[in-house]
């Protein structure tokens, strides 16, 4: 079985991308996801590929004004990381870690790992 002609997205038609921004690390990563109107429910998936001979992981987030604007916010790791989860903690100074295991205290974020870099993240 196939996806109809109709239903595909050749990446060379897509003008617009994301506008990429690279922050200093994981635990800054982490804490760009909080969203003190629902410190609760963290609803971010954070997208992980390889990408010259590095891994970027990150998240897509947007702020609308009279258009609205996306933003693609990455960090660059050496590694590959092997746990399905991001592990942070707002409360406290330990390092976010992957994971695949989960403590109380502390906050996850889902990790999505893609083949391969689209275009459409911004990263040259």
């Amino acid at each position: 079985m196939s996806i109809p002609s109709n239903f595909t997205i050749n990446p060379k038609r897509i003008k617009d991308k994301f506008i990429s921004i690279e922050v200093a690390d994981l635990d800054s990563l982490a804490r760009l996801t909080y969203d003190p109107e629902l410190p609760d429910e963290p609803d971010v998936t954070l997208f992980l590929f390889p990408h010259k001979k590095k891994w970027v992981i990150g998240y897509i987030t947007s702020i609308d004004f009279d258009d609205v604007v996306y933003f693609f916010n990455y960090v660059k790791l050496d590694k590959e990381p092997t746990k399905p989860f991001l592990q942070y903690s707002l409360q406290n100074d330990r390092d976010s870690i992957f994971t695949d295991s989960f403590q109380h205290d502390y906050r996850y974020l889902p990790v999505i790992k893609l083949k391969r870099c689209h275009k459409i993240f911004g990263l040259s």
